[in-house]
């Protein structure tokens, strides 16, 4: 059987003899990043806002920060939290570094319309050998 990845957070089996739609689950991720500010300044990420279509299914968003890009991306989550549908309070993350990820996870079906977030520059230059 060929197995078919479908937009709606399912995965299918292609089968001509099925009289059924034999869907399983599957968990989906999304990685906004690498987010960098200049070369050498560190940037404070202040707060961040999601609005989320009004029938999605629920979402984990968790930061990863480091002091390079492939630092944050192998980094453990500092700050995590949940959006639902509609559009959700800002949720304060005051979290600085060099570069930062923003993952976003669900085993539901879900999309987002927009996704919002504050920086500030600190403007501490990162030490290079």
């Amino acid at each position: 059987r060929l197995l078919v990845g479908g937009w709606d957070g399912y995965v299918r089996y292609f089968d001509t003899t099925a009289t059924t739609d034999d869907s399983t689950a599957i968990t989906s991720y999304v990685l906004i990043g690498p987010i960098l500010t200049q070369e050498l300044d560190e940037m404070l990420l202040k707060d961040i806002q999601a609005v989320m279509a009004s029938s999605s299914g629920d979402v984990t968003y968790s930061i990863q920060t480091g002091e390079t890009a492939e630092a944050a991306l192998a980094a453990t989550a500092t700050v995590s939290g949940t959006w639902s549908a509609g559009r959700n309070n800002n949720s304060p993350i005051r979290r600085a570094n060099h570069a930062l990820y923003i993952k976003i996870s669900s085993t539901n079906r879900w999309a987002m319309e927009v996704i919002r977030a504050r920086f500030e520059g600190k403007g501490k230059v990162r030490r290079r050998a």
